[in-house]
C-alpha cells in the first residue's frame, strides 16, 4: 500500500505543480513584464511552457546533499520545493507589485 501512496504523490505532483508554476509565472509575467515594458500577457499554458524552457536551460541540481537523504525525505523535499518555490515567487511578487503603485 505504501508503493500506491508514493506512485500517487509523484503523479498528482508531475501533473499539478508544472501547472501551479504555470499560474504564478502568469501572474507575476502580468504585473511585471505587462506592466512595465507593454509585453502580451501570458497564458496558463504559455506560462507552463516558458517555465519548462527556462528551468531546462538553468537548472542546476548538487546531488551532494542527497546523498545523505533517504528517499522518502527527497520526495518530500522535491514536493514540497514544487509547491512551495512558486508560492513563495507570488507571495514576494505580490508585495512587490504594491510598491509599485
Amino acid at each position: 500500500m505504501k508503493i500506491i501512496g508514493i506512485i500517487t504523490t509523484i503523479l498528482v505532483t508531475l501533473i499539478v505543480s508544472p501547472i501551479w508554476r504555470g499560474y504564478a509565472l502568469s501572474k507575476l509575467w502580468l504585473w511585471f513584464i505587462v506592466s512595465t515594458f507593454g509585453a502580451a500577457p501570458l497564458g496558463i499554458a504559455q506560462s507552463i511552457g516558458l517555465a519548462l524552457v527556462v528551468s531546462f536551460l538553468t537548472h542546476q541540481y548538487d546531488s551532494y546533499e542527497d546523498k545523505e537523504k533517504s528517499a522518502t525525505e527527497r520526495m518530500v523535499t522535491g514536493v514540497v520545493t514544487a509547491f512551495l518555490s512558486p508560492a513563495m515567487a507570488l507571495l514576494i511578487g505580490w508585495i512587490v507589485k504594491g510598491f509599485l503603485g
